[in-house]
């Protein structure tokens, strides 16, 4: 398992199905034997995709205790507008419950959307 499996999955998804598909790319990356976040997948284009593919790259390794790695910094991997994927009224619940990751790149997605239950 890989982070080009994610930014493949992101690049063909709905923009409804984004949050979920990062979600259970986190679980399935925190319990996997084998993660390798050393290679950097392609850039989509879409800044809010390339932010969240790092941003979820760098929460899992940082969660890990691995190296964040250097692919995930950087301007092409963070979003110059914020991008939040609910309703505007809830936009202030995201800036405070977001996990830093994400925040600094640009994307709010609260922590407990990206929990699988």
């Amino acid at each position: 398992m890989d982070v080009v499996e994610l930014a493949d999955d992101l690049g063909d998804a709905r923009e409804q199905d984004i949050v979920r598909l990062v979600a259970d790319w986190i679980d399935r990356a925190q319990r996997v034997e084998h993660l390798d976040l050393s290679n950097e997948p392609r850039l989509d284009g879409r800044p809010h995709i390339d932010a969240l593919v790092a941003a979820a790259s760098a929460h899992v390794a940082r969660t890990l205790c691995l190296p964040i790695p250097g692919w995930t910094i950087g301007p092409h991997r963070c979003s110059e507008r914020f991008w939040y994927p609910g309703p505007a009224a809830l936009f202030p619940n995201a800036l405070v419950h977001s996990h830093g990751e994400f925040a600094v790149r640009g994307v709010f997605i609260e922590a407990a959307s990206l929990v699988c239950r």
